[in-house]
């Protein structure tokens, strides 16, 4: 099983300065499927008239640096104009090979710049190890004791400690967070379930699996921007967020704390999120 992650930030309605919502996203998929996923992803790539190792992202337009690197500049602007359909091809090849989407949200709670400097890290850190809870309880029904890697996106500033430190406590202790008051993972230990010891980091240029992952974040963007009410039921993103509902995972019809997780689980933004999954 192969666990792979990406995360984004957005700013809520409630006026913040600096981004005040932080979203971790990916998906689990077995590896039996991933070669067959990946092959289906350079014939879309093809189909579309694109190199078929062009790097993509949701959002098409910040593409420069990435596609500077494989030397494809002249291929942005078949991005652009193509991007709702490559959007859609990939992440239905995502489902159809049997990924399970997970998206972890949080709310910082503050329009000061300065403090949402302080706690960011750690809030990243809680984020990840929401994410990391579910998707431990859904390995340890699905994984049948096969070793699950965790791949991410390389992190901002290079900075990967809120990513190695949730997950170290994760995998040793099943825990988040600090030694006293940590939030017990309701799996156990991950390396109990067969987690690797460690994640590894790569960049998105170069790893369509990561690209992936940036596409099931963006559709995510677009779904939290609907739940606040900054985008319509009929937009794109919500339509495709829409699509991956079923691919979400779920216990006993549950959704919401499951495939998707909001904190603090009590806030305005967790009720808007409830809200706009009854209503798609």
């Amino acid at each position: 099983m192969e666990l792979v992650c990406d995360n984004s930030e957005l700013n809520g309605i409630w006026g913040a300065e600096a981004p005040d919502i932080l979203v971790i996203g990916g998906y689990a998929i077995r590896r039996d499927m991933t070669v067959g996923l990946l092959e289906r992803v350079k014939a879309f790539k093809a189909k579309h008239g694109l190199d078929s190792h062009c790097p993509v992202k949701w959002n098409m337009r910040d593409l420069d640096r990435p596609l500077a690197a494989h030397g494809l500049e002249n291929q942005k602007q078949i991005l652009i104009e193509n991007s709702d359909a490559i959007r859609t091809d990939l992440l239905d090849a995502l489902t159809t090979a049997g990924a399970v989407i997970f998206v972890s949200i949080i709310h910082a709670y503050s329009n000061n710049k300065q403090v949402l400097g302080k706690t960011k890290q750690d809030l990243v850190g809680y984020s990840f190890g929401n994410l990391l809870m579910r998707v431990g309880l859904f390995c340890k029904d699905s994984a049948g004791g096969r070793r699950v890697d965790s791949l991410l996106d390389w992190p901002e500033a290079n900075n990967r400690a809120p990513f190695t430190s949730e997950y170290h406590t994760g995998w040793r202790y099943g825990r988040s967070g600090p030694e006293q008051g940590g939030v017990k993972y309701q799996c156990g230990p991950l390396a109990q379930i067969a987690f690797a010891p460690t994640v590894a980091f790569a960049g998105m240029e170069f790893e369509p699996r990561l690209q992936l992952a940036d596409l099931v974040v963006g559709a995510g963007r677009e779904f939290i921007n609907y739940s606040m009410g900054k985008s319509k039921k009929e937009a794109f993103g919500v339509q495709r967020f829409k699509a991956l509902l079923p691919h979400l995972y779920q216990a006993n019809g549950q959704t919401l704390g499951r495939g998707i997780t909001v904190s603090p689980t009590n806030g305005d933004l967790s009720a808007a999120v409830l809200k706009a999954l009854k209503s798609l």
